[in-house]
């Protein structure tokens, strides 16, 4: 007679138990998934909103480290962003204690972050990310720099182009960068950050967590997998380019004004402000300016040696530039005027075209500047200090999608071109003195080898 060994029944019964335990949990999640995500759906269409129908079908549940169930349901804009920047926007909802809660999440790259990353991650994200509740009123929102937030971030809205254009110019207070996008109901949304009211900031700041807490993450959803984790460093695909994206902008920028004769000066121009760049300086020069309906004329023209200091090579005319008001009585409405940009057309030609083309982001971004209300009441050296402090890795980012195989040790020392006057520059000497080394100096030393032609591509001019 054969004799079961109790043990062994018992340790059997054991394996099956967990087996079948196993077996239920895999079986019962999705339906425990589908049913968190048909209540949300109930709840979205039962509360106020004017968010429109996103996609359910692309629905996730994210669960993060305090075991908090978040739906995050895809809700791509209707239209391509104007300046060619990758975005995701999701509406996300969260199962509390007491119901659900919602907010609409929207994550825009600066362009060059999102052309060499396919994917948004927070560790390193370099843009703008802000929230709404789901009647589209504007909550918080932070510019970010490698992950770090940097400044607050804002999105007005208006009910079309029209109506921003003509409130814009007496609105806005330090825009450093910015683009658009028009919702399928024709809302005209007008998002960038502030130089002006954070200037200083740091990596730090901000009481609120990132706009996309608990709301990225991969994972769950339907169907298939089990709650993704959300809120690490997980990530997220950029959400698919709109069928009816911007036409994309032309090949040159013909609204700039191009009143260059010299070969050489019309050729960096071109490629300076080219429409196909997606760099942050071509982005805010050629949106500020280059627009039919832009009510400043920035006119880039030449003038003798006699008429610049010794060693300029370019600089924003302070005597001949004009810019006023429309309504002068109140000192209200657009801008209006004419901004000239002098090059020097004896000794810029004969530099190499990095050069040549550093010269001209760096005299747009004076152009940029002023039109901000960033007065030379104390002399133009306190734009020198912005340059400084905030575009000088902008104009290095320019020069490398420009001279893709200039490299970053060049382009980070060019972009420091013609800021020698600057507190920052005499403050990065002053540390190399104390620290008895040459680290700053080393590090803007090719800025003297491109200068007197050691490096560089040759203008081809005399």
């Amino acid at each position: 007679m054969f004799k079961i060994n109790r043990t062994l029944l018992a340790y059997g019964l054991c394996v099956i138990i967990t087996c079948l335990s196993s077996c239920l949990k895999e079986y019962s999640l999705p339906k425990a998934q589908d049913d968190l995500i048909e209540d949300a759906k109930k709840w979205y269409a039962a509360v106020p909103h004017t968010t429109g129908e996103p996609n359910w079908d692309q629905a996730k549940i994210l669960k993060d480290s305090s075991n908090t169930l978040t739906i995050t349901v895809s809700y791509p804009f209707k239209n391509g962003l104007n300046n060619g920047s990758k975005s995701i926007r999701k509406i996300v909802i969260s199962k509390t204690q007491t119901g659900f809660k919602g907010h609409l999440l929207v994550i825009i790259a600066e362009p060059m972050y999102s052309k060499y990353h396919y994917a948004f991650r927070p560790s390193n994200f370099t843009g703008l990310s802000g929230r709404y509740d789901l009647n589209m009123n504007f909550q918080y929102g932070n510019y970010y720099v490698k992950g770090k937030r940097k400044y607050s971030a804002s999105f007005r809205t208006f009910q079309n182009e029209k109506a921003y254009k003509e409130s814009a110019q007496a609105t806005r207070d330090c825009v450093y960068l910015q683009d658009t996008y028009v919702d399928a109901d024709g809302v005209f949304t007008v998002y960038g950050y502030s130089v002006c009211r954070e200037d200083g900031s740091g990596d730090g700041g901000g009481t609120l967590p990132p706009p996309w807490d608990g709301g990225i993450g991969g994972g769950g959803g339907t169907p298939g997998g089990g709650p993704g984790p959300g809120g690490i460093d997980d990530e997220e695909p950029w959400d698919e380019d709109p069928n009816n994206s911007a036409d994309p902008e032309p090949s040159k920028v013909t609204t700039l004004v191009c009143d260059l004769d010299n070969p050489c000066l019309q050729q960096a121009f071109d490629l300076a402000l080219d429409g196909k760049l997606t760099n942050l300086i071509k982005t805010v020069v050629v949106g500020m300016f280059g627009g039919n309906n832009s009510n400043i004329d920035v006119i880039y023209r030449e003038k003798h040696s006699s008429a610049f200091l010794p060693g300029v090579l370019g600089e924003y005319d302070n005597t001949e530039s004009h810019l006023r008001f429309t309504d002068q009585l109140h000192s209200s409405g657009p801008l209006v005027g004419e901004i000239f940009i002098n090059l020097n057309v004896d000794e810029l030609p004969k530099k190499p075209k990095e050069v040549i083309v550093t010269t001209i982001l760096h005299e747009s971004l004076h152009a940029y500047l002023r039109q901000e209300g960033i007065l030379f009441d104390n002399s133009w050296v306190n734009q020198h200090e912005m340059m400084a402090a905030q575009y000088a890795d902008k104009i290095a980012d320019a020069l490398q999608e420009i001279f893709p195989n200039l490299s970053r040790t060049d382009s980070e020392a060019l972009g420091w071109l013609g800021l020698q006057s600057t507190i920052q520059w005499s403050s990065n000497m002053i540390k190399d003195l104390n620290n008895k080394d040459q680290k700053f100096r080393d590090f803007i030393a090719p800025v003297l080898d491109y200068q007197e032609g050691r490096k560089g591509t040759p203008s081809g001019c005399q």
